[in-house]
């Protein structure tokens, strides 16, 4: 595996590099839907009678419309309906029918914004708990957007392992992986797991990028097992 070239090349191409388009957003508050799992999403949510769409819900509409590795203008005006301030309610069209749906909380706003309002990855890297947090929100949207977060933090933590030698104790890298885990730790829910998670599956694809090359030694596991995600 080129491992170096990979990691360059999609950290380079990820895909929240500039703003979505809502091209295909309506002002009148509707929208048309023609995938069947969003088809299906939005019946029982409007079915459900809520009153809001929440976080949760967001988040498994994100993943529904990403299910095929990308996301159309189309979809990207759905969810742009769905962040409005200025309405209660939108209106999703499904086979000639108008079905009503509450628009997203402030919570569920902001993790859509995600995409409407992106952030470079650098910056997200070098800043605080709540970078941290999107960072765990993206890898959690769909597979191909947490593969370039995941390639983008292995490619940082690998130059901080460069600087890592027995002589110095690795250091460097001891040291950034704590900084990293303290900030996260102020976050609420799981957020602060979800982040060593990543932190944990970044410095394994390094580890496992040196043990094809039994001539280098790569990270001794003592140096990031403490983060290790409770899967079981």
């Amino acid at each position: 595996m080129k491992f170096f070239k990979v990691i360059a090349a999609l950290a380079a191409l990820l895909a929240f590099t500039s703003p979505l388009s809502a091209q295909e957003a309506k002002s009148d508050g509707s929208f048309e839907v023609y995938d069947v799992n969003a088809k299906a999403f939005y019946t029982s949510l409007s079915e459900s009678s809520a009153t809001i769409l929440d976080k949760a819900s967001a988040e498994k509409l994100t993943q529904i419309l990403f299910a095929d590795g990308t996301i159309s203008r189309r979809e990207i005006g759905q969810l742009d309906q769905l962040r409005r301030t200025d309405l209660q309610q939108v209106f999703a069209l499904i086979d000639g029918e108008s079905i009503p749906l509450p628009v997203a909380n402030d919570e569920a706003r902001a993790y859509i914004n995600i995409l409407f309002e992106r952030v470079p990855l650098a910056t997200l890297w070098s800043g605080g708990a709540s970078e941290f947090q999107r960072l765990v929100d993206m890898r959690r949207m769909a597979p191909v957007v947490a593969k370039n977060v995941e390639n983008f933090v292995t490619s940082e933590l690998l130059k901080t392992w460069k600087r890592s030698t027995i002589y110095n104790a690795y250091e460097p890298i001891r040291a950034e992986l704590k900084e990293r885990h303290d900030k996260a730790a102020s976050l609420a829910g799981d957020y602060p797991q979800q982040f060593d998670e990543l932190l944990y599956d970044s410095m394994i694809a390094i580890r496992d990028y040196y043990e094809e090359r039994p001539t280098i030694d790569g990270p001794p596991p003592f140096i990031y097992n403490w983060l290790k995600p409770d899967r079981d």
